[in-house]
């Protein structure tokens, strides 16, 4: 069972292919649902398989198993060859696959049911709220007030520990209107009766009177369905939040080489990270890219200051992972002691061309203080 459980497009099969052996012998109806002990559960499995360092090809050993024989768990076969929460396939396409089970299998997209909302201050604490697949729809006249902001600071400067009020305050100011409210819950129904995730996309636009606010100052990222719990830590939910760009900027040459720099820091006098993960899985995108000269890495372990600054004007993607904090972020600084940058400071260093893809890996990397690029 350990370690069947990694995570739920691998768990799902697991568990439907259970209840349907329960469903057939007892004659009962039987519905999945992703409740917190699942939640639990697995964090737990993915702390254990972090502490003593299991290999996740043993994970992936097992699961590659499964997938070939499902019929011993009652399940289907997913398009993608892999144990998955996504549709199966029928039965004559079934037996095609397992004829050829040496066929590399072939990746498919995650498939999502998606909600799309956009969102604007109105007034200093008031969110207004729309559907975004009708851009013509004209906002509406009141919105739900948003919390107070002694308390988002409080909560960046670590004095408040618990936000779940929070999560719940922006829930229902996000879900106020009840015809909103119905889609969402119709989404999640949808998105959990088919198996796949559920998509939640935050549109953030200008704010149309709230004297210098911003609604993407807002801690969205706590939001909390008080019957399911947190979004952003729920495995079959993807909490995204877009910001509208100002301009279109150039469309990139084709052939050209596009570099990265992918930049590390880990200072003495901070808390040890590990990045075993995120550098195995650049070097091993770096090895199925043998023979592409269109894309380019530039590591460097100990990120500082020069180096960023010696990058930036010739790079297409910055990847940062790393310490942060509160309105900047932590490299190493000659003695491989903490050297904050904050965002001013890197808002100065951007410069034409910008980077077009910036990927902060980063406490308070997506938050600020009253600072923004």
């Amino acid at each position: 069972m350990l370690l069947h459980v990694r995570d739920m497009e691998h768990y799902s099969p697991m568990m439907k292919g259970l209840l349907d052996g329960y469903r057939r012998l007892t004659g009962l109806p039987t519905r999945l649902s992703d409740g917190y002990a699942y939640l639990h559960y697995t964090d737990t499995v993915a702390s254990i398989r972090d502490r003593f360092d299991v290999p996740p090809h043993a994970i992936d050993l097992v699961l590659s198993e499964v997938a070939r024989a499902p019929e011993r768990l009652g399940g289907e076969v997913p398009r993608s060859g892999k144990a998955s929460s996504k549709a199966g396939v029928t039965a004559s396409e079934s037996s095609e696959q397992s004829d050829d089970a040496s066929a590399a299998p072939e990746s498919s997209p995650e498939e999502a049911v998606e909600l799309h909302l956009d969102l604007r201050l109105h007034l200093p604490r008031r969110c207004v709220v729309r559907l975004h697949d009708d851009p013509e729809s004209p906002w509406p006249e009141q919105g739900k007030r948003l919390p107070d902001p002694v308390l988002l600071r409080a909560i960046r400067e670590g004095d408040v520990s618990d936000d779940r009020a929070l999560g719940r305050q922006y829930f229902e100011a996000l879900f106020a209107d009840d015809a909103l409210r119905r889609r969402y819950e119709a989404a999640r129904a949808q998105a959990q009766d088919s198996g796949a995730c559920f998509r939640l996309v935050l549109h953030l636009h200008g704010d149309t009177n709230g004297e210098g606010c911003t609604i993407a100052a807002h801690l969205w990222e706590t939001l909390l369905d008080p019957n399911r719990g947190r979004l952003a830590t729920d495995h079959g939910v993807r909490l995204l939040r877009v910001v509208p760009r100002i301009g279109t900027g150039e469309a990139p040459t084709p052939g050209a080489e596009l570099r990265a720099l992918i930049g590390f820091a880990k200072p003495v006098d901070a808390a040890p990270l590990d990045f075993y993960r995120e550098w195995s899985g650049f070097n091993g995108l770096l090895r199925s890219l043998q023979g592409d000269q269109a894309l380019r890495f530039d590591f460097h372990e100990r990120l500082d200051l020069d180096a960023l600054r010696e990058a930036l004007g010739s790079i297409a993607l910055l990847h940062f992972a790393g310490h942060g904090e509160a309105g900047g972020l932590i490299l190493e600084g000659p003695d491989r002691r903490s050297q904050r940058l904050s965002a001013e400071a890197l808002r100065g260093l951007l410069v034409a061309p910008l980077p077009r893809l910036v990927v902060l890996n980063a406490c308070h990397g997506g938050s600020s203080d009253d600072s923004w690029l």
